[in-house]
């Protein structure tokens, strides 16, 4: 999900007006020193912007494994889309 990196990288911002290079094994914590926070917002942000449902994220089986921006990637692609009838 493009989304995610366009959104951690816009976190990230720029160094002498290059934007950071996000890559999929980039840690949230270690690299980034993103509060837990931070994350949530752009979990939120990319949820809601691609139709994915917030609900039930316990029963994700990456609930509480989410260190890198793959794992977001892949969290988020576990969970339902929303149903927009």
């Amino acid at each position: 999900m493009r989304e995610v990196y366009n959104l951690v990288q816009e976190w990230a911002g720029k160094y002498e007006d290059i934007p950071f290079p996000v890559q999929a094994d980039d840690t949230f914590d270690g690299i980034y020193r993103m509060d837990p926070d931070d994350l949530d917002d752009i979990y939120f942000e990319v949820a809601e912007k691609l139709g994915i449902s917030k609900e039930n994220s316990e029963a994700n089986p990456y609930y509480d494994k989410v260190e890198t921006v793959k794992d977001l990637v892949l969290f988020l692609n576990d969970q339902p889309r929303v149903n927009n009838e």
